[in-house]
C-alpha cells in the first residue's frame, strides 16, 4: 500500500509539473502575441541586445559612447549574462533579442522546478512541493520580469542554484567548490551578491564546531569563488582602473539619493574637487543619474563612463557619511518598498490599459512628496495600495511560516534561507527599491508561505484552543 501511495504521489507530482510547464508556455505565448511591441521596449532592451549583437559580430563586448562618438569596451555590467545569451544565440541561430527571451524562459522554468525541488528535499512531501510549484508559477513578479529583456531572472536562477548547492554542501563537502563557482557566476551577472561570500563564511563559522572542518570547507568554497572573481577583478582594474566589478556601481549607488542632495552639506567635498559642484547641480534637477544626466555630466567634465562611475560612488559614500539620518530614512523606505512594491502587477494592468502605470505612479509620488491627496485619485492608486498590502501580508505570513518551521525543519536550513533573504533585501535596499530586486528571494518567500498554508489547519486549531482560555475566565 505504501508503494502504491508513493507511486500515486509521484504520478500526481509529474502531472502537476507538466501542467505548470504548459501553463507557463501558454501564458508566455499569449503575452508575446498580444503585447510584444510594449514588452520588448521595456527595461534595458537596447543595452543587452546590442551587447550580445556586438559579441556575435566579433567586436567583443563593446558599446557606442555618445560622448566620445566611438565604440568603447563595455564596462557597465559584468559579462556573464551577455555571453550566456550569445551562447544561446549561436545554438538556436536566432537574433539577440530572441536569444535573451529563450534564456529567460529557460531560467524562469528552472527557477520554478528548482523551487519545487528545494521544497521536496527539505520536507520530503510531494503535496507541499506541488503547492509551492503553483505559487511560484502564479508569482506575477517572477513571471512578468521573465518576459523582459533583462538579467534579473537569470540572476535569480543562479541565486536559487547557489542556495541548493550550498545546502547540499552541509552533508557533502564535495559541493563546496561548486557552490563557490555558482556564487561567482551570480556575481558576474549582477554584483548584488558580491558580499554574500562573507556572510556564507560567517554562517559556516557558526555551523562547524571543529576549526579544521571550518577552515578546510571554507577554503574549498573560496577557491571555487576566487578562481572566477579575482581574475575578473584584476581585468577591470587594469583595463578600466575600476575598483568595482562594473561601472554601473556609481549610478546604482546614487539611484535614490536625489532626496538627500539638497539636505547634505557638500562644502568639504567641493573644496577638494570642484567638479562635484557641476555634478550636483545637474543631479539635483533629475530623479536619478542615468541617460541624459550621465551624458550631460560627462560632456561638461570630459569623463569616461568609468570616471563618471567612480565619482558617483565617492559622492554616494560622502552623502551617507554626512547625512546618516536622512540616509537611514531612505534605507528603511527602500526596504519597505522592496517588500511591498507591486510594479509588476501594475505593469501587466498597463498592458491592457495603456497609460495606467504612469498615471498612478505620478499620483503616488505627488502624495508622498507633496502630502497632497485628492479623492478623485483613489480610483488610480487603489490597486497599487491593495497589491502592496497583499505583498506585505504574504511576506508576514512567510515569516510566520518560517517561525513554525523551526520545530519541523533543520534549524541550520532555516538559518541559511533567512541569511539569503536578509542579505538580498537589505543589500538591494541600500540604494534601490523596486519589486524586481525582490526576485532573487521570491522562492524563499514562496517556500515559507507554502509552509504556512500547508500548516494552516493545525495553526488555526491551536489558535482556537488558545483563545478559549480568556473566555473561560470570564465565564
Amino acid at each position: 500500500m505504501v508503494l502504491i501511495k508513493n507511486l500515486n504521489n509521484i504520478k500526481l507530482f509529474i502531472l502537476n509539473i507538466l501542467l505548470i510547464f504548459l501553463f507557463s508556455v501558454l501564458a508566455r505565448l499569449y503575452f508575446y502575441a498580444n503585447f510584444s511591441d510594449k514588452i520588448l521596449t521595456t527595461g534595458d532592451v537596447f543595452e543587452y541586445s546590442t551587447g550580445v549583437e556586438m559579441i556575435s559580430k566579433g567586436y567583443g563586448l563593446v558599446e557606442y559612447d555618445q560622448v566620445f562618438d566611438k565604440l568603447v569596451n563595455y564596462s557597465r555590467r559584468p559579462p556573464f549574462f551577455f555571453y550566456s545569451s550569445y551562447f544561446i544565440k549561436k545554438i538556436f541561430k536566432t537574433n539577440s533579442i530572441t536569444a535573451i527571451i529563450i534564456l529567460n524562459f529557460a531560467a524562469h522554468t528552472l527557477i520554478i522546478l528548482l523551487s519545487t525541488y528545494l521544497t521536496y528535499i527539505i520536507n520530503l512531501d510531494t503535496n507541499l512541493s506541488i503547492i509551492n510549484g503553483w505559487l511560484m508559477t502564479l508569482n506575477i513578479n517572477l513571471f512578468y520580469n521573465s518576459l523582459l529583456i533583462m538579467s534579473d531572472t537569470y540572476f535569480t536562477l543562479l541565486i536559487i542554484s547557489f542556495t541548493i548547492i550550498a545546502l547540499k554542501s552541509i552533508n557533502n563537502p564535495k559541493f563546496y567548490f561548486l557552490s563557490g563557482v555558482i556564487l561567482a557566476l551570480a556575481t558576474l551577472t549582477r554584483p548584488t551578491s558580491k558580499f554574500l561570500w562573507i556572510f556564507f563564511i560567517i554562517y559556516l563559522l557558526f555551523f562547524y564546531k571543529e576549526k579544521k572542518q571550518f577552515i578546510k570547507n571554507s577554503l574549498i568554497f573560496l577557491i571555487g569563488y576566487i578562481l572566477l572573481i579575482i581574475p575578473y577583478h584584476i581585468y577591470v582594474y587594469k583595463k578600466y582602473n575600476l575598483k568595482s566589478l562594473d561601472s554601473f556601481q556609481g549610478t546604482y549607488a546614487t539611484w535614490k539619493m536625489n532626496k538627500l542632495f539638497n539636505t547634505t552639506d557638500y562644502t568639504s567635498l567641493i573644496n577638494k574637487d570642484a567638479s562635484y559642484s557641476v555634478i550636483l547641480n545637474i543631479l539635483k534637477k533629475h530623479e536619478h543619474p542615468i541617460g541624459p544626466v550621465e551624458i550631460e555630466v560627462r560632456k561638461k567634465l570630459n569623463l569616461t563612463v568609468e570616471e563618471f562611475s567612480e565619482k558617483l560612488t565617492k559622492l554616494a559614500i560622502y552623502t551617507i557619511l554626512h547625512n546618516p539620518i536622512g540616509y537611514s530614512k531612505l534605507f528603511l523606505e527602500n526596504i519597505i518598498n522592496n517588500i511591498s512594491s507591486a510594479s509588476s502587477y501594475l505593469s501587466i494592468i498597463d498592458l491592457f490599459k495603456p497609460g495606467y502605470y504612469d498615471k498612478q505612479h505620478k499620483i503616488m509620488i505627488d502624495i508622498i512628496e507633496n502630502k497632497k491627496f485628492k479623492s478623485k485619485s483613489i480610483k488610480y492608486i487603489l490597486l497599487n495600495i491593495i497589491f502592496r498590502i497583499i505583498n506585505i501580508l504574504f511576506f508576514i505570513l512567510s515569516l510566520i511560516g518560517m517561525y513554525i518551521s523551526l520545530n519541523k525543519i533543520n534549524k541550520k536550513i532555516t538559518t541559511f534561507l533567512l541569511l539569503i533573504l536578509s542579505y538580498i533585501i537589505i543589500f538591494s535596499s541600500l540604494s534601490s527599491s523596486y519589486d524586481r530586486y525582490r526576485l532573487p528571494v521570491e522562492f524563499i518567500i514562496s517556500f515559507y508561505l507554502t509552509y504556512f498554508i500547508y500548516n494552516f489547519k493545525e495553526l488555526s486549531q491551536k489558535f482556537s484552543k488558545s483563545i478559549k482560555i480568556p473566555f473561560k475566565i470570564f465565564g
